[in-house]
């Protein structure tokens, strides 16, 4: 699905919102945004529904927050504002559109206004701004005053020093959030009249510009999300206009089917929102299995109008660490979604033990001595019904009394547990008294030493969801035997009742996706921990220098379902290289090089050529690049004894260089071992790239590097930790480990410019694949992962020919 942009937030004002004036409200129904924009209407655009008005702001700046590392919301506004300037009026320095946000509460207005203009405030007078705002706080106590955030603007206007806006949009943002915290009704402000100086601007931008301004709604703004890369505008007006169930988004899966047949049937839907939550255990780092439950969760509730928890199953305090806890946090954020809230099941280890003595004051859960090879015995099997325990009949009043016990501590570890009281002859072998309870005297990375005992998923899981009013608990297939539990427990306790759904795991060929066996290949050192790049956990695919946008391209191409499937590791790559395609900068770089002396090119004398940085974003531009009489190239790219179609270089063919010129090769000079060490090549001067007069046809382009200004910088190579398709089929899954998985070039050459990089910036290295700063890269020794080949099609010659 298309993602929205901005402009859909503009075609949706523009269509429900009403304009108000201070004194009259007819004559304005053919009001354009274009015409507000241009000044000829400065009007404030409300919503007529408040809580609309609420969800349309709020999913915004949600979606803003799920796309920033830092959150800082001035900044977004900033950019917008510059963009606007600089497509509207060329660049020009006034008259600049401003984008407000008003927010009402208790009477109180308060407006922030962050406007495009020539002089921004420097960092002296900075301190008058917080003054401002700490004098504006006072007042807020004490009385129903208007704070009006604009003004404040005014004073960090400065002409005669050097701007600061970074710091500026940092302090604005930091503070804004400060005052609109909380359950606040908000509106949304799109202009601010600027007075009699704006009306005299506008009359000479009106027949300057009028025909650019015209173009501000879809075309240059959806230009500007695209652009920046910072917002996923995907599914979030849609559910804004859907008063009415039937205008409610088309459904795509069967999950979304359930939350329409939700909303539809349910009658307080006006004032319940969709809410999922993503439930992981911190015992390790999050892998691609865990992406699609988040896209999934996520997005969902988004399409709906809805919200998503962030909860942490942490009730098994032996496996969990804060480690793992900050890795989840980062790679959710990461992934581009922003939780509603981050719970921890730990919150509510107190509710959920209060819980537990109610059952068993109700006869429905007692204390069992039995050992666990005992218990399982006891439970039957599939075809035969299990047996009580000999502790199933202890009554409430001892069963409360042994239980508060365990928790005191009065025994050791295993010694016994809390079971459900339901049937031991049930088909569901899950409703045969289930554990609720277990003892571990072991300390919680939250909660120290103040439990000894811990719930069990299964009793943990659907209270918890039942606290945080969860509509729609998703899990994957092996957990249907488990929502009958889910559903007595909560029917039992007489509590919010929670639903869960299923759907069907999704499985990466050649890679594995249990936590298990991904901790074993880190302890054991097959691996260079959690984010190894040949790893398939998210901060492994990060290092490596996968996008968050093709991650989530790639979730939703495999799509959700109820039939378990094994999504293909092509699929991924397609996804990335697709993505890289498009924003990824052109670099030279030779891994393995051969030096070329151009025999005919005057010694001493370098040129700088021009060659593009990304054929498919004619805005990227082009560099320059050095060319000399010594330069190196791919060895794979010369071959004395060439097959049938090789267009690359060989003795007396030629090849054109990327950029540059064709070359023909005239001599191959060797050591004594046979082992080729140079070329001597002579150019053809009239060829130059853009300036062809040669007339001269070759097919073959290679890429290169002048030999006096080329770096050493080291390239990792990594491909498919695995060589099989389904390495957790087979016995041992670690003698299915590719030995080549990665293999280290030590003192590849690379331009200039790729010394001065920062750790995550993507390029194409040109002709050998997409590539990624490692953070092990330093400004002397650059460190280069590659993300992914590109599409080789000389390979499948070679194929063909052997």
């Amino acid at each position: 699905m298309n993602p929205l942009h901005l402009s859909d937030v503009v075609d949706y004002v523009e269509k429900n919102i009403p304009v108000f004036h201070e004194k009259r409200l007819d004559s304005l129904t053919n009001l354009k945004l274009t015409d507000v924009l241009k000044r000829k209407n400065p009007y404030l655009f409300r919503a007529k529904n408040v809580a609309t008005a609420e969800q349309i702001v709020r999913n915004i700046v949600d979606a803003h927050l799920s796309s920033h590392e830092e959150a800082i919301f001035g900044d977004w506004l900033e950019g917008l504002a510059i963009f606007v300037n600089q497509k509207v009026y060329d660049g020009r320095k006034s008259g600049i559109p401003g984008i407000d946000l008003e927010v009402d509460k208790d009477n109180v207005r308060y407006i922030v206004s962050i406007k495009s203009g020539p002089n921004w405030g420097n960092s002296r007078q900075l301190g008058k701004l917080r003054q401002d705002f700490k004098n504006a706080k006072k007042t807020l106590r004490t009385s129903n005053s208007n704070l009006n955030v604009m003004a404040i603007n005014g004073c960090c206007y400065g002409r005669d020093n050097k701007p600061d806006k970074g710091e500026y949009f940092k302090y604005c943002g930091q503070k804004f959030w400060e005052f609109i915290s909380g359950d606040k009704r908000l509106y949304l402000d799109i202009i601010e009249p600027l007075g009699k100086k704006a009306k005299e601007r506008n009359e000479a931008f009106d027949s300057a510009y009028a025909g650019k301004i015209n173009t501000f709604t879809r075309e240059f703004l959806s230009e500007f999300c695209t652009s920046t890369g910072q917002i996923d505008w995907e599914k979030i007006v849609r559910i804004n206009s859907a008063e009415d169930p039937a205008e409610l988004p088309t459904p795509e899966n069967f999950l979304e089917e359930i939350v329409v047949e939700y909303l539809k049937t349910d009658k307080k839907k006006k004032k319940k929102n969709i809410l999922t939550r993503f439930p992981p255990e911190p015992n390790g780092y999050l892998h691609i299995g865990h992406a699609t439950s988040i896209c999934l969760n996520f997005n969902l509730a988004l399409k709906y109008g809805g919200k998503t928890n962030l909860r942490f199953d942490d009730t098994n305090p032996v496996t969990e660490d804060t480690e793992y806890v900050d890795s989840i946090i980062a790679d959710v954020q990461w992934l581009g979604f922003q939780p509603a809230n981050i719970f921890y099941a730990s919150d509510y280890f107190q509710q959920l033990y209060e819980w537990a003595k109610v059952l068993i004051q109700k006869g429905k859960a007692y204390v069992d001595f039995s050992t666990p090879e005992e218990i399982a015995a006891l439970k039957g099997t599939p075809t035969e019904p299990g047996k009580d325990s000999p502790y199933r009949n202890t009554s409430p009043e001892e069963n409360l009394a042994l239980f508060e016990k365990m928790k005191a501590g009065e025994f050791p570890d295993g010694h016994c547990v809390l079971r459900a009281k339901i049937d031991m002859a049930s088909p569901n072998m899950i409703m045969r008294d289930p554990l609720l309870y277990r003892i571990k005297h072991a300390h919680h990375h939250r909660t120290g030493n103040d439990w000894c005992i811990y719930p069990m998923y299964d009793w943990a899981h659907g209270q918890s969801d039942s606290i945080e009013h969860i509509t729609h608990s998703i899990c994957t297939l092996e957990f249907v035997p488990h929502r009958e539990l889910y559903d007595w427990c909560i029917e039992q306790l007489g509590i919010f009742p929670s639903k869960q759904y299923e759907f069907a795991r999704r499985n990466l060929s050649y890679a594995v996706t249990s936590k298990r066996k991904l901790k074993q290949l880190v302890e054991e050192g097959h691996v260079r921990g959690w984010d190894d790049p040949r790893m398939p956990t998210i901060s492994g695919f990060r290092r490596r220098g996968y996008t968050p946008e093709s991650i989530r391209e790639f979730c939703d191409r495999i799509g959700v379902g109820k039939r378990e499937m094994v999504a293909d590791m092509s699929l991924l790559e397609f996804c990335i290289r697709e993505h890289l395609n498009k924003i990824a900068l052109r670099r030279f770089a030779v891994l393995a090089p051969l030096k070329v002396v151009i025999t005919n090119y005057p010694e001493g004398q370098v040129e700088h050529l021009e060659t593009e940085n990304n054929p498919e974003d004619p805005d990227a531009g082009s560099r320059p690049i050095a060319f000399s009489r010594e330069i190196f190239i791919e060895h794979d790219d010369f071959m004395e004894n060439p097959p049938p179609k090789y267009f690359r270089l060989s003795p007396g063919g030629m090849v054109r260089l990327k950029s540059a010129y064709i070359i023909h090769c005239d001599e191959v000079l060797k050591d004594a071992n046979g082992n080729i060490t140079a070329l001597h090549c002579s150019y053809i001067p009239e060829s130059r790239s853009g300036s062809d007069t040669s007339g001269l046809k070759v097919k073959g382009v290679i890429h290169w590097l002048s030999a006096a200004t080329a770096k050493t910088a080291e390239v990792r190579l990594y491909d498919r930790l695995f060589q099989v398709e389904d390495p957790a089929a087979e016995e041992d899954f670690k003698s299915t480990l590719n030995p080549y998985s990665l293999q280290v070039v030590e003192n590849a050459l690379v331009e200039p410019a790729l010394t001065e990089v920062r750790p995550g910036e993507k390029f194409q290295f040109t002709r050998l694949g997409y590539f990624c700063v490692d953070p092990d890269s330093t400004a002397e020794r650059p460190v280069f992962n590659r993300t992914v080949t590109l599409k080789d099609t000389w390979a499948k010659e070679m194929k063909k020919a052997n």
